[in-house]
């Protein structure tokens, strides 16, 4: 096998004809073989398409340790992603912000996390039968079983590939320009990462602050009764079925405020003017700069940008046939976290008595 020489001083010896060296992978090789043992490489999904985002290709994890894995278990719904990427932050070796990526490679790194310390296996639900079409057969509990899903055979589509690992001909990179060619306006967009999502929720708490404290004692007592098994809620929201009215219109008007600062602070600059850290001009040109065609265009753009799990994988069951059969699974971030229950966890550990 051919020797590749990096050193001048082994010339002496030996005649090689000279090599181009790109000293960019060679500080790249360098860096891996520095890498603890005890972390997994991890090249995310993005594929390098998002390196203007400031999405790196490749980052290092290691285990979680027990407190980080009670990080995770004990947050409620609303705080449980925003924990997830901090832990996600200290646990990989370049101390990376996982709140700058998005939802489809924080998915696939606890994935690889999962399968190289936790277990091969998932536990998911499926219908036994997908095929009935009455919605209340389908979803009937006798038409559900759980099924272990072998995370080796979940299909992964990657940024700029087909499902079959083969280049795409359009290769798309965030953030990317739409002009108006009417107007010629120039707008960049990116695309949405988990940092944005909490960002907008502080930016619609912001803006209303006081519709907060006007709904707050009917929040409250609305969130006391929830879980009640008596008719206590039932009966409070007949005796104040217009403000209860009123609240919920809020409520679902906040849900739809937030996914449209979500979407403004896709907005990173205006016919050159960078307004990414600006998101009183990001929310303000949503609504007033950005056109309705400009945003259909932006969406079909965003069809392009397909990469993540598929959610098409075969499984084996008894009560499935006993056979290989694909089934449909929506897979979520917190599908493949460590539970402090998970038995799996006790196969990566050996035990001795000295």
């Amino acid at each position: 096998m051919a020797k590749l020489i990096l050193d001048e001083e082994d010339l002496k010896d030996e005649y090689v004809p000279p090599v181009e060296i790109n000293k960019a992978v060679v500080e790249t090789i360098k860096e891996e073989l520095n890498i603890p043992s005890n972390y997994i490489t991890v090249n995310l999904i993005s594929n390098g398409k998002l390196e203007k985002m400031g999405v790196p290709k490749t980052l290092h994890f290691r285990n979680y340790t027990g407190h980080e894995a009670l990080q995770i278990n004990s947050s409620d719904e609303y705080d449980r992603m925003k924990n997830i990427c901090n832990v996600l932050t200290q646990m990989n070796y370049e101390h990376y912000n996982c709140l700058n990526l998005t939802v489809e490679d924080i998915t696939y790194i606890l994935m690889r996390i999962h399968g190289a310390f936790i277990g091969r296996t998932i536990e998911q639900q499926c219908y036994i039968d997908e095929t009935i079409e009455d919605d209340r057969k389908l979803n009937n509990k006798a038409n559900i079983t759980t099924v272990d899903v072998n995370i080796g055979t979940i299909p992964i589509q990657i940024l700029g590939k087909d499902i079959n690992d083969i280049d795409l001909p359009v290769q798309v990179k965030a953030p990317f320009t739409l002009t108006d060619k009417i107007t010629g306006d120039k707008f960049t967009f990116k695309i949405a990462t988990i940092a944005d999502t909490i960002i907008a929720n502080k930016y619609c708490k912001q803006l209303n602050a006081e519709n907060a404290i006007k709904y707050a004692k009917i929040k409250m007592t609305l969130q006391k009764l929830e879980n009640d098994p008596s008719d206590k809620l039932f009966n409070f929201m007949c005796e104040h079925e217009d403000e209860c009215k009123e609240y919920y219109q809020y409520m679902q008007n906040y849900v739809t405020q937030v996914a449209e600062i979500t979407q403004a602070l896709q907005i990173t600059s205006i016919n050159g003017e960078d307004i990414s850290q600006d998101i009183e001009k990001q929310w303000d040109a949503y609504q007033n700069k950005v056109s309705a065609s400009m945003w259909l265009a932006y969406s079909k753009v965003m069809k392009q940008f397909q990469y993540g799990l598929q959610n098409r994988v075969k499984v084996f069951s008894e009560v499935l046939g006993g056979a290989p059969v694909e089934r449909t699974f929506q897979f979520q971030p917190f599908d493949f976290l460590l539970h402090i229950n998970n038995k799996q966890a006790d196969d990566t550990i050996e035990c001795t008595f000295d």
